[in-house]
């Protein structure tokens, strides 16, 4: 299970919860702008209609019916801080149990930041863990920022708001695309406009058909626009420019069905950054885009990522487990745990055991003292030996050997 803190909201909820969620839940269909994740559920039970994010259904579901445990605290208009987050986290903790938490995903503010220091400090079975979405949206945007990237995602943004922001322009999109649609940017998510390029290089043969074919006039738009058009004319019909940024653009894919699988992904980005794959790509330019992402992939790697990547049957043929960061990641993870379970299994003696093991420790001292008396002739002590191990053994005095009787055999056996 993990503890999750989202902007204002604390969620705590095991991965079945979320699946009872979404069986509990009709999808009927995007609520408001496309491409910010926002749908229409309709409850199967009842029929009442949850617009916007999951968060609302969540609610829904908590408060008619007993299934899977989904509880939240809202810190909205509350004194936010580190006290605050780790006083809700670790009751959280206490609640489900220790061993039941893996990790802590929090926000990548310094509260929240700091606040899982502390969780990790105090829970030593609970890792904190980067919000790691939210780690390489920031990386891209970071990218984004870059100039020759950002002339790329300018013209893209332009070029797909013209075309699904003018009706007869999109008309003519439709015929030759198949009626797909393109992905328009948000300004809350940049990471989608590295997804929005690529939808835009899967249908270049579309946009390039829709600018040569013969009802692409200018009359499809009102005048004060035409020369918008003829700009986009020219973006799409330059395949030695605008197509060879797309491809430069389009550098990593944030989605990532578990945390050992982003870990593994972000490092082949890394790998291939580093061996130059991306032929495209200038030594300056790879330099100064491996700076970001690993600014970024430091924030957001943990001892769990890598622990659950040597885990990774998918990555059994690449051995992870021979690589020297892996292995830390996971004997980190792993024997904090062993460490505990040990502490728990060696359970404080008993006055009474206390008692034997002193006494013990005296009749090991008598026998010491007698073994290391002065001269080797001097007969140890009989011990009694029903204390512990039974009649001890009378180690026999070394007597004096005459050669000479040894040789004619008188000396006694």
């Amino acid at each position: 299970m993990f503890c999750c803190i989202v902007a204002d909201i604390i969620f705590r909820m095991p991965k079945a919860g979320v699946e009872a969620i979404k069986r509990h839940f009709e999808k009927l269909g995007v609520h408001g702008e496309s491409g910010k994740g926002n749908y229409n559920w309709k409850c199967r039970y009842c029929k009442l209609v949850c617009p916007g994010i999951t968060k609302h259904c969540a609610e829904h579901f908590k408060s008619t019916t007993k299934g899977p445990r989904c509880n939240m605290n809202r810190v909205g208009g509350k004194e936010k801080g580190t006290a605050t987050y780790f006083d809700i986290l670790s009751q959280s903790i206490y609640e489900v149990g220790g061993k039941s938490v893996v990790g802590v995903i929090m926000d990548n503010v310094v509260g929240c930041a700091r606040a899982d220091r502390v969780v990790e400090d105090t829970f030593p079975l609970t890792f904190h863990v980067s919000y790691v979405v939210h780690c390489l949206d920031l990386m891209m945007h970071d990218i984004g920022k870059i100039e020759w990237v950002a002339g790329t995602v300018t013209k893209a943004n332009d070029m797909a708001k013209f075309v699904m922001n003018h009706q007869r322009v999109k008309d003519v999109y439709y015929i030759h695309a198949g009626g797909r649609q393109l992905l328009r940017p948000t300004a809350t998510r940049f990471a989608i406009n590295f997804h929005m390029q690529d939808h835009l290089k899967k249908q270049r043969k579309a946009l390039v058909a829709m600018v040569t074919d013969d009802m692409w006039t200018a009359a499809l738009v009102p005048h004060a626009e035409r020369s918008t058009l003829h700009e986009m004319e020219d973006i799409i019909l330059d395949a030695a420019g605008f197509g060879d940024l797309v491809n430069k653009a389009i550098l990593a894919d944030g989605n990532g069905p578990t945390i050992s699988k982003v870990y593994a992904k972000m490092d082949r980005i890394v790998e291939h950054l580093r061996l130059g794959v991306n032929k495209d790509l200038t030594v300056d330019q790879r330099d100064e885009i491996e700076v970001m992402v690993m600014r970024r992939w430091n924030a957001m790697t943990s001892p769990l990522h890598r622990a659950a990547l040597f885990l990774d049957p998918e990555y059994r043929l690449s051995q992870p487990h021979k690589d020297a960061e892996i292995q830390d990641g996971f004997y980190t993870w792993q024997m904090s745990e062993r460490a505990k379970d040990l502490i728990e299994w060696d359970d404080p003696p008993t006055e009474e055991e206390q008692k034997e093991a002193k006494e013990r420790v005296k009749v090991v001292e008598r026998r010491l003292k007698s073994l290391t008396s002065v001269g080797d002739s001097v007969v140890p002590l009989a011990d009694g030996g029903d204390d512990e191990d039974g009649d001890e053994v009378v180690v026999p005095c070394r007597e004096e050997c005459n050669l000479e009787e040894i040789e004619e055999g008188q000396h006694g056996d």
